[in-house]
């Protein structure tokens, strides 16, 4: 009796004390999932940020079933950007749903265990600017392979 309450609880043990995942937060607790499309539907972005700063997006097919192809670790700079411009969106006091027509702005935000979600369609500056942002680094993806090609030398006649 004493061996089998013994090894019951040396499995407890076991399975409580399994490898723990710790996520440093350099967000403030936000954590975006951002999907943009463009009016005429024919592009595409997928944008995710983590709290540890690490960025994920993608494009085209791949951007609207939400998954991702590149990632990017922010250095604290972009993170302070990043969390600038999230607060700038000022989710927390946007309609679930606004406009009509135009571009689509699908926002998620997550923070200390809450989800927001707004879906804006049209133009909105604080979108905009959040967006431009995200593509921006997203384009860092092709930066070594361009930095990658030849110098051009004089021209030759």
């Amino acid at each position: 009796m004493i061996a089998r309450l013994s090894a019951l609880c040396f499995c407890v043990v076991l399975v409580g004390c399994g490898p723990e995942v710790v996520r440093q937060d350099r967000t403030n607790g936000l954590e975006m999932e951002y999907f943009w499309r463009s009016a005429d539907v024919g592009r595409a972005a997928y944008y995710e940020v983590a709290r540890d700063g690490l960025f994920r997006s993608s494009g085209g097919a791949m951007a609207r079933d939400r998954g991702t192809t590149f990632q990017y670790p922010l250095n604290d700079e972009e993170v302070r950007a990043f969390v600038a411009l999230v607060e700038a969106t000022n989710f927390r006091d946007r309609p679930s749903e606004s406009g009509t027509e135009g571009e689509l702005h699908d926002l998620q935000v997550r923070e200390q265990g809450s989800t927001t979600h707004c879906e804006i369609r049209g133009k909105d500056a604080a979108f905009d600017a959040l967006r431009t942002w995200c593509a921006g680094i997203a384009l860092r993806q092709y930066r070594d392979v361009i930095n990658a090609q030849p110098e051009a030398g004089p021209r030759a006649k």
